[in-house]
């Protein structure tokens, strides 16, 4: 008898699946089919209510995934939501164990080793990206991200795994059990990296894993009671533009609230505006121009 689909791997090859509507269904190459890869599309997913039925014509596994572990696309990131969370069991911390590509990656972005070991961005061999976990109160493992950094890998950026509960996991930098500063000045990103170097340029930031904010993080800004936040995002499209105006409203509330955009910054980066293109010290005169 054929194995099951997993349908949750299937959608790290192709992200579509994770916006079909009910009745839609796609053809698609299945990857590492037990039959051998012919090239065709003769795997066949179709939605259906709140399940997502799945049949390789080639190899004969199926699968089915309904509404208790399904999974959603957002901020151009595929999100699997899991019951219990675990990071990769290969997950390592030697530079010799690791691509060259990961180390790059992170040095490019001034994460050294220092910094890569107090967050633990690690590599996982299994998986072939670069792992950078999410934790909450007390070191509890909240999400964790895996990141593209291996040339020929054409699934999507980001990969992000969070708990159930959780729905708007937020990476913190500098890490709660390590914060030292008084609360005051927030600023908040859209990536990992990006908060790690806001920290180093002397603020507290907070990534949101993604474009989207839930209420329930603007009660967050409010108890850790921040006078001023910023919103810093890669202002690459008209939705990221419109998004930071619904923070922005959300968190005004409580808060002075304003939005870095890319004309806001006297030093550009190859048309990129998102924090972690810039030296902690442009990062610290940006923040300082914008709030004058």
């Amino acid at each position: 008898m054929a194995e099951y689909l997993n349908i949750n791997t299937l959608i790290e090859f192709n992200p579509a699946i994770a916006e079909m509507e009910d009745g839609e269904q796609l053809s698609m190459r299945h990857p590492e089919c037990p039959a051998g890869d012919d090239g065709r599309k003769v795997l066949f997913v179709k939605k259906h209510g709140a399940k997502h039925l799945a049949f390789c014509h080639h190899c004969g596994q199926k699968g089915i995934l309904t509404g208790d572990q399904s999974f959603i696309r957002r901020g151009g990131q595929n999100l699997l939501i899991e019951k219990d969370l675990h990071l990769p069991p290969d997950l390592t911390f030697e530079p010799t164990k690791q691509p060259v590509e990961h180390i790059m990656w992170l040095h490019q972005h001034g994460i050294d080793d220092m910094t890569r070991r107090l967050y633990d961005i690690g590599w996982s061999e299994h998986w072939g990206r670069t792992i950078l976990p999410v934790y909450g109160d007390e070191g509890k493992l909240l999400a964790f991200q895996r990141r593209n950094v291996l040339r020929g890998d054409f699934g999507p950026k980001y990969l992000t795994t969070r708990l159930a509960h959780i729905k708007n996991p937020v990476f913190r930098a500098p890490r709660s059990e390590l914060a030292e500063r008084k609360p005051g000045i927030l600023v908040l990103t859209e990536d990992i990296l990006s908060s790690i170097k806001i920290d180093k340029a002397g603020f507290y930031s907070w990534s949101l894993l993604g474009t989207y904010m839930t209420n329930s993080v603007v009660d967050e800004i409010a108890a850790a009671q921040f006078d001023q936040v910023i919103i810093w995002l890669d202002d690459d499209n008209e939705a990221v533009r419109r998004s930071q105006k619904v923070m922005r409203r959300k968190i005004s509330q409580i808060a002075d609230a304003r939005i870095m955009r890319h004309r806001d910054l006297s030093i550009r980066k190859e048309d990129k505006s998102d924090p972690k293109m810039f030296t902690p010290n442009e990062i610290h005169t940006a923040i300082r121009s914008r709030l004058a």
